[in-house]
């Protein structure tokens, strides 16, 4: 598999903590093709610290992608919201979901060079997607709770109109919540981190609308269209028709849902 497209989950290993250990930071990542290049960018890390590659792949050995990384730590870690930049080589495995590799920097003082290992998962279920997603903003923490409940204990269950539901209902309930969550918060977040869920939920639409195996996917992705349709309706969210123009298919989703208005 040669696209990166999609949501990934980054493990890569800095410096060295107390007992002469490497230390390990994580974040969310979405990746889109740009030109010849996979251009990855973090989603909105809860401390503060962000992530961005730009990845290039062999045209001798398509396993293998070579490019640059950025990173700015933290605000209130220890580097005090310090900027790094570096190279890194990373393979992918034959499946196409997992990216293993290392870095390689210049120390902040250009005395030595570094290195340490960085490793990437495809998140390849669609609500795994989802839930990435929110997991990477505290304050839709409640709504992660909320589809744990849904989801784990696989039983029908009455949603607002009083019918008992069960199946990818309970998905498409998750995806409300998750809508719900992000009007409440709207206001607190960052221009960046909101466009950064709205891009996530267009992403998953994309991806599983002409794929026979995403039915869960693009009804969770229709879900939270319809939602943010009818919120964008009712004044609750200050955002207009032409906002979602950069998101094709969830500006698709939301006209649909616009028309019956």
């Amino acid at each position: 598999m040669d696209t990166l497209e999609g949501i990934w989950l980054s493990h890569y290993e800095y410096g060295q903590g107390p007992s002469n250990e490497p230390r390990f930071n994580d974040h969310v990542i979405r990746f889109t093709h740009v030109g010849n290049e996979w251009h990855g960018l973090s989603l909105p890390n809860k401390d503060g610290s962000e992530v961005s590659l730009i990845l290039r792949q062999s045209r001798s050995q398509r396993r293998q992608f070579v490019g640059d990384w950025h990173v700015r730590t933290s605000p209130t870690g220890h580097y005090g919201g310090h900027k790094f930049n570096g190279l890194i080589l990373l393979l992918i495995d034959e499946d196409g979901n997992e990216l293993k590799g290392e870095w390689i920097s210049a120390t902040q003082n250009l005395s030595s060079v570094k290195h340490g290992s960085w490793t990437l998962r495809r998140e390849t279920s669609p609500f795994g997607r989802m839930q990435l997603l929110i997991d990477s903003h505290p304050d839709l923490k409640q709504a992660t709770d909320k589809q744990h409940s849904l989801l784990v204990e696989d039983k029908p269950f009455k949603n607002d109109f009083g019918e008992m539901v069960e199946g990818y209902v309970n998905y498409v309930t998750a995806a409300q919540v998750c809508e719900t969550e992000f009007v409440s918060g709207y206001s607190k977040r960052t221009h960046k981190e909101n466009a950064a869920i709205l891009a996530a939920a267009d992403q998953i639409l994309h991806e599983f609308s002409n794929d026979q195996r995403g039915d869960i996917g693009y009804a969770m992705g229709m879900a939270f269209g319809e939602s943010l349709a009818l919120d964008i309706h009712n004044g609750k969210v200050p955002i207009s028709i032409d906002d979602l123009v950069k998101y094709p298919a969830l500006h698709k989703e939301v006209m649909v849902t616009m028309e019956y208005l």
